[in-house]
């Protein structure tokens, strides 16, 4: 009876070393599979960016979303799918939401800024302090902890973080965090200034147009960033000329007539003007075409004049993005 008990003892720590081998061998393949799925998000990312239908898009990205998550979850170290899941969460959240459901888009942003913290701890564990200390503490970690390298995780943080500012500006907590934003992006400027369509220079012309003067706001300076933008796509990126356009809206006067002109132009230029870009052009032609029509809401009527009737939108050609 002793010797079959020992025979059953045995027996049980075999099996128990044997499931846990399994499940260990289990985690190490999901790790493995995420690990090597790096060329396939690329492609993903490729195909999201290129898409023309904007509806087409909208609909897919949530499920893109939810399974770039279930990779990070796997290897959730892999500094490259955390750097992919901060900018596949803001793109989306920025392309296709702000403008529509700010609460869903701050989420995302929220989620895109923490996948690019740990992205970049990653790299450096002086990050994370950093990013809660003095202005002057995070520009000298910057410099001296991260390069070309990881010019992307941090412009997906700054993105990420300054436009989730954007969408909670009734927060003061949320506003502290502009310097700190400002930083980062200054820091991928002197890193690669071309990322993402020229993105540095796009992200300070957005804070010179939106921001009022007190937070930095500067019409003329937010041009000078989405001219130096066209300069580097070649005047195709069309997202610069509808923020370019919005400055007009705060210039001493406002000029009305070049708000107009520099969106129509924008509804003029051929849908696939960059190619691999199509989905950005196409919310650019949305956006222009939505401040098209707030033209009467956005500048106030001549002195004593009769208001202007609004300008030709190009209805039927923007059908064809939805």
């Amino acid at each position: 009876m002793g010797g079959a008990m020992r025979r059953l003892c045995v027996l049980s720590m075999l099996g128990a070393a044997l499931l846990s081998s399994l499940f260990v061998g289990g985690c190490s393949m999901k790790k493995m599979v995420a690990d090597n799925m790096m060329g396939s998000l690329r492609d993903i990312t490729a195909a999201f960016y290129a898409e023309s239908y904007v509806r087409h898009a909208r609909e897919a990205g949530p499920s893109q979303l939810t399974l770039l998550d279930g990779f990070i979850k796997s290897s959730p170290n892999n500094d490259e799918l955390l750097s992919a899941g901060a900018e596949m969460n803001c793109g989306f959240a920025f392309a296709l939401l702000e403008s529509e459901d700010k609460r869903w888009a701050s989420r995302l942003y929220s989620k895109g800024r923490d996948y690019a913290i740990r992205a970049l701890a990653e790299r450096s564990d002086r990050i994370v302090p950093a990013l809660s200390g003095p202005v002057e503490e995070l520009e000298q970690v910057l410099v001296e902890e991260f390069d070309e390298d990881d010019a992307a995780a941090l412009f997906w943080l700054g993105m990420c973080t300054g436009s989730w500012v954007n969408v909670n500006m009734g927060d003061m907590e949320a506003v502290a965090e502009l310097p700190r934003v400002k930083a980062v992006i200054a820091r991928v400027k002197e890193l690669d200034e071309t990322y993402f369509y020229g993105g540095p220079h796009l992200f300070f012309g957005v804070i010179a147009v939106t921001l009022p003067p007190l937070l930095g706001g500067d019409p003329v300076k937010g041009r000078e960033s989405f001219d130096r933008v066209l300069e580097i796509t070649e005047g195709r990126f069309l997202l610069a000329k509808v923020f370019s356009a919005l400055s007009y809206v705060s210039d001493d006067p406002p000029r009305r007539d070049l708000f107009v002109e520099t969106l129509q132009q924008v509804l003029r230029e051929p849908d696939d003007i960059y190619p691999g870009g199509e989905l950005l052009t196409a919310v650019a032609k949305l956006r222009a075409k939505e401040l098209l029509g707030r033209t009467n809401e956005l500048f106030l009527p001549p002195e004593g004049g009769e208001v202007p009737p609004l300008p030709s939108m190009g209805d039927d050609e923007l059908d064809d993005l939805f």
